[in-house]
């Protein structure tokens, strides 16, 4: 498996992958949401993840990277887009293909990030909001703890790990 940085030209293969992990995923059923936030957070994520114009602006800005995963046979199974401010990275959307999740695959991709991308930058922590209780429970085992906030008690906690 490799990483592969993106570019402002990778618009429409980011957002092709980003529509079929949203399909791998049922947001209703794995959000320990109240019911009126879901529709919310789901509808927060998508005009972050579909607009082209932010996402050219943010392939221009030193602060921001986006990275596919692709398998040996050179399918994207995976991204990642990540912010960095100071020392910190704050990881805006992670995820992988369905029929990739529980055999180690989003385990060796976030080490790979971590190693590749977040501690070149010489960060001392990452954070992450996560609201599927599926990932809560990844980003647990990779060492994350959550960070009580307003957000936690709507259902979208901030997660935090030092390094």
């Amino acid at each position: 498996m490799k990483l592969v940085r993106l570019g402002e030209k990778d618009f429409g293969e980011y957002e092709r992958t980003i529509r079929m992990l949203e399909h791998s995923v049922n947001p209703k059923n794995e959000m320990r949401v109240a019911k009126k936030y879901v529709d919310q957070i789901i509808e927060a994520n998508r005009n972050t993840v579909f607009s082209k114009s932010l996402f050219i602006d943010n392939m221009k800005n030193p602060n921001m990277e986006a990275y596919f995963l692709k398998n040996d046979e050179d399918k994207i199974i995976g991204t990642v887009f990540i912010t960095f401010q100071d020392k910190m990275a704050f990881i805006v959307d992670f995820g992988i293909l369905s029929q990739y999740k529980g055999q180690g695959i989003g385990t060796e991709f976030f080490n790979m990030v971590l190693k590749e991308a977040i501690l070149p930058r010489r960060c001392k922590l990452i954070t992450l909001r996560c609201p599927f209780f599926g990932a809560q429970i990844f980003w647990q085992k990779m060492g994350f703890k959550f960070v009580v906030d307003q957000e936690y008690y709507k259902g979208n906690p901030l997660m935090k790990k030092r390094l």
